[in-house]
């Protein structure tokens, strides 16, 4: 009996020794940037796209060339290059989005790239042709939609002008980028106009997509002064006019429609809509954090925890100049929370922290306050008051920078509201 178990493990282990290793081969990456640029990384999916990872920072050689050597399995390779923020990628030399850069590494391997320009950078766009100036400013204003309102707003408004020139799809879009800056900085009463100019030129063309685009905006605005039935049935009909051919599309107007049930209290109807939204996208970080918080309003802990996993996994993925990268860390603070209920201490800490530090390398204040709060709360169940009290002050500090644009868009909001409702009763 104990001979043939170790002839057994004796020819187990000659099979693993007979397995060929995986070669690994080198990379050498030399990169000419653009001037004053003092550092910059390598962002990939060969470290999960982190943008300021400092094993992957590029040595400098002079003014304008960097280098970096990496030694990599066999495998096709996507990166990027990046200044250590979400708001410093490479793009274009008019600010135009640029690709990824792909290797298929097979052998030893040198290239020479080059950086165009910086994501932050400013761009003359003014004596562009119509169309590529449409194109740069498109870029441009949806850039830094994510960074700042305020040079998003004067791209989208010379988008508009540059589009008066080209196609009426053309103008439609650049209706949509207007209406969408509009909407995030709380003033539905500018932004609905602007989309039902849109719808008015889309209902002309086979576009049925871009005007479910458009009825999930209109609900945005309807939903943003609490009239939640007028933003229901608008998300309803950008569900309806959602394409088939691109069904992940339905999930965010169907995500919308649960969430408003959700914070009614109304659990089961918003768990039917979100079960229906994460059908037509199994990645929806929006859908899979609210199937999470649901789960546990009604006490399946574990079941929450699968999906807030789920969400950041879904989060990971994503390039870090992505929007949805953020709700990373929504994810991690609510699996630290979970964690902490089913008394596993120490996972609850490990993803408040991580949770913190993803926080802290965005630099945004709403996220950085979040997790913070998290992580105040965590230490205060532990009675580790001092450690409660250091996340706490920062959770005031950053929340002091976001009450008064929180103000400004308050009263906004309160305007557009009545607004509207004088409008509705003219009609």
């Amino acid at each position: 009996m104990i001979r043939n178990a170790l002839a057994t493990c004796l020819v187990v282990l000659l099979l693993i020794l007979d397995q060929p290793l995986q070669a690994q081969f080198s990379l050498h990456i030399t990169a000419e940037v653009p001037p004053g640029t003092r550092e910059a990384y390598l962002s990939g999916n060969f470290n999960n796209w982190n943008f300021s990872d400092q094993n992957y920072q590029l040595t400098k050689i002079d003014d304008r060339r960097m280098s970096i050597h990496l030694v990599l399995k066999a495998g096709i390779y996507k990166f990027k290059f990046t200044r250590g923020t979400t708001a410093t990628w490479e793009c274009g030399a008019f600010g135009t989005r640029s690709p990824d850069h792909v290797l298929n590494i097979a052998a030893d391997t040198s290239i020479a790239v080059v950086v165009a320009a910086w994501s932050d950078a400013y761009f003359e766009l003014r004596n562009l042709p119509d169309s590529l100036r449409y194109e740069a400013m498109m870029n441009r204003a949806g850039y830094f939609v994510e960074q700042n309102l305020d040079s998003s707003t004067k791209y989208a408004e010379g988008l508009y002008e540059a589009s008066l020139h080209l196609s009426p799809m053309k103008q439609a879009r650049a209706l949509d980028l207007q209406a969408t800056v509009y909407t995030k900085q709380g003033n539905g009463e500018k932004a609905l106009p602007l989309w039902f100019k849109s719808l008015e030129i889309k209902r002309t063309y086979p576009d049925s997509s871009g005007i479910g685009f458009v009825y999930t905006g209109i609900g945005i605005i309807y939903e943003s002064v609490a009239d939640d039935e007028k933003a229901k049935e608008n998300y309803l009909q950008a569900n309806l006019w959602q394409s088939e051919r691109f069904v992940e599309y339905k999930s965010v107007p169907l995500t919308k429609i649960a969430l408003i049930f959700y914070r009614s209290q109304n659990l089961d109807s918003a768990l039917w809509y979100a079960n229906k939204a994460i059908k037509c996208d199994s990645t929806s970080m929006e859908t899979l954090l609210l199937l999470g918080d649901i789960a546990e309003k009604k006490g399946n802990d574990i079941r929450a925890l699968r999906y807030f996993q789920l969400a950041a996994l879904a989060g990971n993925h994503k390039s870090p100049g992505s929007p949805l990268f953020t709700n990373s860390v929504e994810a991690y603070k609510k699996m630290g929370s979970i964690y902490y209920t089913l008394k596993q201490y120490d996972s609850a800490f490990f993803y408040g922290r991580k949770s913190f530090a993803m926080a802290s390398l965005l630099d945004n204040p709403y996220y950085i306050s979040s997790a913070s709060a998290g992580m105040a709360t965590l230490f205060e169940k532990e009675k580790e008051f001092d450690s409660a009290y250091f996340y706490q002050k920062i959770v005031l500090q950053k929340n002091d920078s976001l009450f008064t644009s929180d103000k400004k868009r308050q009263v906004q909001t309160i305007y557009t509201n009545e607004r509207i409702r004088q409008q509705e009763l003219l009609a």
